[in-house]
């Protein structure tokens, strides 16, 4: 009897930007591993940080930002845009000496760094100094966009 080799087994996963059946999605196919790298590279996760953790929890994790960032582009009247390279900036925000929240909002210089500020500190957003912070410094990039536009 031969033996015959199988190909790797693929698997795809779909990441919803929303809740809605409109929303925009994300697909990634590939063997498990392959999967993985994709969807951390593609969310922008911590490789190192998401090294070990089994595909369940990465997917978990993405759909996590995926939904947290459809729904800040919302609130805010924005959309979704990728940035150039946020490698030298994360670097540069980590060696950078840590500031609290509040003036990381106030001093946020566009709507992407604050629903990153959102995305990153969730459970922050439960004190409503934060929120009224953050919405306000929304309203107010809103309306320098506007006036530029």
């Amino acid at each position: 009897m031969t033996q015959r080799s199988s190909p790797p087994r693929g698997i795809t996963v779909t990441i919803g930007y929303g809740t809605t059946p409109q929303a925009s999605r994300a697909t990634f196919t590939g063997t498990p591993a392959q999967v993985s790298e994709d969807i951390i590279e593609c969310f922008g996760l911590d490789a190192e940080r998401f090294a070990d953790t089994p595909l369940s929890d990465i997917v978990l994790e993405a759909t996590s930002v995926a939904v947290s960032l459809d729904l800040v582009a919302r609130k805010l009247g924005g959309r979704l845009v990728a940035e150039p390279d946020a490698a030298p900036q994360k670097a540069a925000e980590s060696a950078a000496q840590p500031a609290s929240l509040l003036d990381r909002i106030t001093g946020a210089p566009d709507v992407a760094v604050l629903q990153r500020l959102w995305v990153d500190n969730q459970a922050a957003f439960a004190d409503p100094q934060i929120m009224a912070a953050w919405k306000a410094r929304g309203r107010a990039l809103q309306a320098v966009q506007a006036a530029a536009d």
